[in-house]
């Protein structure tokens, strides 16, 4: 399943890029998502970020080549 979800994150961050929006929009990175709120181990809520962002990054690269 976790592969799975991180598929998914790194889908969500590539769409972002695609809607324009700036790397810091990563919704993971927003207090409501954070472990302090969620209660999630920070290693599950850090996999979410880094996920999301290097999919934001990915799509980055790919349209500026």
């Amino acid at each position: 399943r976790r592969a799975m979800d991180t598929i998914e994150y790194l889908q969500q961050g590539a769409m972002a890029r695609l809607r324009g929006e700036h790397m810091v929009a990563n919704p993971y990175y927003k207090a409501r998502h954070m472990p302090f709120r969620t209660g999630e181990p920070v290693e599950v809520w850090n996999l979410k970020a880094t996920a999301w962002r290097k999919g934001w990054e990915e799509e980055n690269f790919k349209l500026n080549e």
